[in-house]
């Protein structure tokens, strides 16, 4: 992964850590009723950040540009000379050359 999602998903788990509440005993939350809004607000702020994430990952091209291909080496056989440590010729070796 890379720095920066490292560092967003960082970001988000102590948003997360710091952003909920305790839980009560009687298991009924504040007033006597279900408190919902540590997890509203993890939702929305984990919603913010996924999305986030999600669209600065790919980058986005402009309808009708297609991916770029370069073309194919021009490559052909040729005939090299071998020769000895005096310069004397002593047979042709096949080499591939590519332009």
């Amino acid at each position: 992964m890379s720095s920066n999602t490292v560092k967003v998903i960082a970001a988000a788990a102590l948003i997360g850590a710091l952003s909920s509440a305790p839980a009560f005993a009687d298991g009924w939350g504040r007033g006597g009723g279900y408190f919902w809004g540590p997890a509203a607000a993890i939702g929305l702020i984990g919603g913010v950040v996924a999305g986030s994430a999600l669209a600065a990952a790919q980058p986005v091209y402009p309808a009708g540009y297609g991916v770029y291909a370069e073309p194919a080496p021009t490559c052909y056989f040729a005939r090299q000379p071998v020769v000895d440590g005096w310069g004397n010729l002593i047979s042709y070796r096949r080499v591939r050359v590519c332009e």
